[in-house]
């Protein structure tokens, strides 16, 4: 099948430490969501987990290992999302053949904040990201 608007060809990466891991062909599921209520988008990663130097790939992965998809859609590559494994299976799912990663992008942070800041009208989304930095720092 190739790459059209209507069914784009997904790739996936994940950096781990200073590995990189193009999970592409393991990967049986992406859904992206933007849940009700929430301003983080999420990915749902569903996947066979397979074993990587004779280790389950599950058991190599971590919480804030960063995620990258791109979508390739005939024409041209485009990224889709950028975030982070935010939860991973128990510790008694590691070991199977299956696995699924929740993940977010950078708005998880602000989501998950306890800080409240107020911010006049007018001012930009990078002029608030960048405000202060002590506060929070997003960067692309």
């Amino acid at each position: 099948m190739s790459a059209s608007r209507e069914n784009p060809i997904y790739t996936t990466y994940i950096i781990s430490g200073t590995t990189k891991y193009n999970i592409t062909s393991a990967v049986e599921n992406l859904s992206f969501s933007d849940p009700e209520k929430q301003i983080a988008q999420m990915l749902t990663i569903d996947m066979a987990n397979p074993k990587v130097g004779g280790t389950r790939l599950s058991k190599l992965l971590q919480v804030r290992d960063r995620v990258y998809v791109y979508a390739n859609d005939g024409e041209k590559q485009d990224e889709v999302f950028r975030g982070y494994i935010w939860t991973r299976p128990a510790k008694d799912q590691l070991s199977g053949s299956q696995l699924t990663l929740k993940c977010y992008d950078n708005l998880i942070y602000f989501q998950e904040s306890d800080d409240a800041e107020y911010f006049s009208s007018g001012k930009t989304t990078k002029a608030i990201c960048t405000k202060d930095k002590n506060i929070f720092f997003l960067q692309r």
